[in-house]
């Protein structure tokens, strides 16, 4: 742990103590205030490839190719130039792609964001592209992706990497490593859940897994220090179609540049089989 950061969670740690008030407001504000990074260079150039549009309510999206429509969410803090790897062996293979920044950030306007609001935007984007031939979203986006699809997003596969498999519980992680006391850490989760505007309940993917029908890819890397890969491995369990790609070494954002994870995604969109896919035992 570097020293700001150590700092930071001694600061946040003594604030709740103290101010337990002021401590929770502090973590909610930082929870629903996602920070915007630069795009780096590969992804400008995949930028200038697409096109540019807007969407209604000031969300933004690229339109790479043409053909079955495919729709991509990024993860907290992320963009939709991120997944830029997928359009050469996507749109050589005759689909479209489309990828979303979610409100807040990258393009799209506002400065709050929340798993909702992900949502939402996916259900926008149907009006204007849907139904969908997949769905491809990476942590906070690839549980939205799976959440969408229990909730009638019209798509026919389903590919999450790196997602969390209860909101709740991503939740606390982050309230926990920011140094909150135990009981800021349960107001803030009864905070988010009031924010979010649904029961933690009715978002608990592993609860509501066996609900989903459509062919269903988890990938996730076994080093991942942001979502537990036992969420993965959890999750897959409950899913009726569900399969699984295991990595090591990738972490939580590399995995979205590695050939090896684009090829396996690829290939589950256009084939639906995989000789390294594997259910969990």
């Amino acid at each position: 742990m570097n020293l700001a950061l150590q700092l930071f969670r001694t600061q946040n740690r003594f604030l709740s103590l103290m101010d337990p008030k002021s401590a929770l407001n502090r973590a909610t504000n930082l929870f629903f205030t996602p920070i915007r990074h630069d795009p780096k260079p590969w992804e400008e150039e995949a930028e200038a490839q697409g096109n540019r549009i807007r969407l209604k309510n000031g969300v933004s999206a690229i339109v790479w190719g043409q053909g079955p429509p495919i729709l991509m969410m990024h993860g907290w803090e992320g963009r939709a130039t991120q997944m830029a790897g997928f359009i050469e062996p996507l749109t050589t293979n005759g689909f479209q792609i489309i990828a979303l920044d979610a409100p807040a950030h990258g393009r799209s306007q506002g400065q709050h964001s929340h798993p909702m609001r992900f949502v939402e935007s996916l259900f926008l984007a149907q009006q204007t592209f849907g139904p969908f031939y997949a769905v491809v979203g990476h942590s906070m986006g690839g549980g939205c992706s799976l959440y969408s699809a229990l909730e009638g997003l019209q798509v026919e596969k389903v590919i999450s990497i790196s997602g969390p498999a209860n909101f709740q519980n991503l939740s606390k992680r982050f309230a926990r490593f920011i140094g909150m006391s135990k009981s800021v850490v349960e107001k803030f989760v009864d905070s988010v859940e009031e924010t979010v505007g649904i029961p933690f309940e009715d978002i608990d993917l592993l609860s509501r897994g066996k609900e989903l029908q459509q062919p269903t890819l988890l990938v996730h890397d076994s080093d991942d220090k942001e979502v537990p890969f036992s969420d993965a491995q959890n999750l897959i369990k409950v899913i009726p179609n569900g399969r699984f790609f295991a990595t090591s070494g990738l972490g939580h954002r590399k995995i979205m540049r590695n050939s090896t994870v684009i090829d396996t995604v690829c290939n589950f969109i256009r084939n639906d089989n995989d000789d390294h896919l594997c259910k969990a035992t």
